[in-house]
């Protein structure tokens, strides 16, 4: 199946070290991104040390040799592109289901706040379990294998959504971000994130492809001089490099398993009366085996990405401290 931080940030996992004096902070981001080479603080980097070994203290897992290449391929490249293996009948139901959903904007659909012209340009479907039951399906037992192997430990699934985005006029897109395609990486209080992108339908240029640059590259990038979303530092002939940008495109089933804190991505923009329509799962490490019907556990519901401490739009920084 396999194929700049500036200053204190005020936001989330930071807040309760706002004490901290400003330099502090500054050295703290500078640390992360010298050592690391992504956009997490030192600090974050410790943390996840110590939340790993402690999820592997609990229950060790043993690798599954079937899964060791993808396991290391997730480790060094920072990704793993899936074939469209998937049963054809699985694909076709979950097409269907999804796209009956979400071109019925009624009570089963959260959308995301207007654009500032008042308008919505992508949502996503709320109660996916009871919508499309058969996502369960999509996250096979050798999936589950290579993510275990890449963490060294038991997953759970924290979110599963499906969303739509739509294209997104000129003026629109010109003031403000709206569909995350800006390169970024991801941010989460665990040790690391691992997402997987399932293509609902076909998905080509025009759709608005989801796109990632390797772990190697995410790293030549951040030494190049990567600033942060909202101004790179680095030219656009490095960033949209097509020798080394990875587009997610292809037949409906077509999937990747990536890990965003590591490797820098954004989502395309959609050319005009397109649409793209995709499946996101998040695993995170976990202390207990995954649940035949994970779908159904309570931590795998689509909690508010805040109580879960994802910030896949971290706030820009502010200002110098008051002093």
């Amino acid at each position: 199946m396999f194929a700049g931080s500036k200053g204190k940030q005020h936001v989330g996992a930071y807040s309760r070290w706002d004490w901290l004096p400003n330099w502090m902070w500054r050295l703290n981001f500078y640390l992360g991104r010298l050592l690391f080479a992504n956009m997490d603080p030192l600090s974050r980097h410790i943390r996840s040390f110590f939340v790993l070994r402690s999820v592997r203290a609990e229950a060790a897992v043993e690798p599954r040799t079937d899964v060791l290449f993808a396991a290391e391929d997730l480790r060094r490249h920072g990704y793993v592109m899936l074939k469209a293996t998937y049963p054809p009948r699985l694909v076709d139901t979950i097409r269907q289901k999804a796209g009956d959903a979400l071109s019925r904007p009624d009570g089963r659909l959260t959308r995301q706040n207007p654009a500032p012209d008042g308008n919505h340009y992508s949502w996503y479907v709320k109660d996916l379990a009871s919508v499309i039951p058969e996502v369960q399906v999509i996250l096979t037992d050798e999936i589950v294998a290579a993510v275990e192997n890449y963490y060294q430990a038991h997953i759970r699934v924290n979110t599963v959504k499906c969303w739509r985005n739509y294209a997104v006029p000129e003026e629109v897109y010109a003031q403000r971000e709206l569909h995350s395609n800006h390169w970024h990486f991801d941010h989460h209080r665990a040790a690391g994130l691992i997402k997987i992108f399932y293509l609902v339908h076909e998905v080509t240029d025009e759709d608005g492809p989801f796109c990632l640059q390797p772990r190697p590259r995410s790293v030549f990038l951040m030494r190049y001089g990567y600033g942060d979303r909202d101004d790179y530092r680095v030219p656009n002939s490095l960033l949209e490099d097509p020798e080394h940008m990875i587009k997610l495109t292809g037949p409906a089933g077509t999937a990747i398993v990536c890990d965003t804190t590591v490797c820098l991505h954004r989502a395309s923009r959609v050319a005009a009366d397109r649409h793209r329509d995709i499946i996101q799962f998040q695993l995170l490490p976990s202390k207990t085996p995954l649940a035949s019907d994970w779908i159904t556990d309570p931590r795998s519901t689509y909690l508010s990405d805040a109580l879960l401490g994802i910030r896949d739009h971290p706030t820009r920084p502010t200002a110098e401290r008051r002093r």
